[in-house]
C-alpha cells in the first residue's frame, strides 16, 4: 500500500482493513479517541483519512508481506514434506499468549493464514491453538514463538486430525 505517494480513499482504507481482517471498531481502536462511527464515516468519504492512519496501516500491510516472504521461503524448504502445520489463533488472548507479539498484528496473520491455507489447500493445516494446554506443556518455561512451534510439531499435531 504506498499512501504516502496516494492519499487512502475511503473505498481503499475499507478494502485494506477487510484485508486485515479487521473490523470497524477493531480498526478504530488502533487509533485513541477513533471510533468505529470515525472509521465508518472515513471509509464513506464523509471525512479525509488521516496520514498517520495511512502510515500505520502501511506499517501492519508491510509486515504481514514480511511474514508472507518467511512463509513462502518456508514452505520452499519443504516440498518434499507431507505437509506444514500452523496453528490458528482464534483470540487476542490466544495470540498474545506468545512474548513479543504486537496486538495489531493478530488480524493480519490471520488474514495470511487465510490466504495461505486456501492457496496451498494440499500442502497446508491450520490447527486451533489450545492456551491452557500450551501453558501447562510450557510448566514455566517462556511462552516464545520457538517453544509454540515445537510444542506444535511435538503434541499438537494429532489435532490436526480432529474435524472442527
Amino acid at each position: 500500500m504506498d499512501s504516502n505517494v496516494y492519499p487512502l480513499s475511503g473505498l481503499r482504507l475499507q478494502a485494506v482493513r477487510r484485508k486485515l481482517f479487521l473490523s470497524t471498531v477493531e480498526a478504530a481502536s488502533f487509533f485513541p479517541n477513533c471510533t468505529a462511527e470515525a472509521w465508518e464515516a472515513m471509509e464513506s468519504g464523509a471525512i479525509e483519512t488521516p496520514s498517520q492512519v495511512a502510515q500505520r496501516l502501511d506499517r501492519i500491510l508491510e509486515w504481514r508481506n514480511a511474514q508472507m516472504v518467511i512463509i513462502e521461503a518456508g514452505m520452499s524448504l519443504q516440498l518434499d514434506q507431507d505437509g506444514i502445520l500452523d496453528f490458528w489463533h482464534e483470540s487476542m488472548d490466544d495470540w498474545m499468549a506468545i512474548d513479543g507479539r504486537e496486538p495489531e498484528h493478530y488480524r493480519a496473520m490471520q488474514s495470511l493464514q487465510a490466504d495461505w491455507a486456501l492457496n496451498h489447500p494440499s500442502r497446508v493445516t491450520l490447527v486451533r491453538f489450545d492456551r491452557v494446554d500450551f501453558t501447562r506443556w510450557l510448566v514455566g518455561r517462556a511462552p516464545t514463538e520457538e517453544r509454540q512451534s515445537e510444542y506444535l510439531y511435538t503434541f499438537a499435531t494429532p489435532l490436526a486430525d480432529r474435524p472442527y
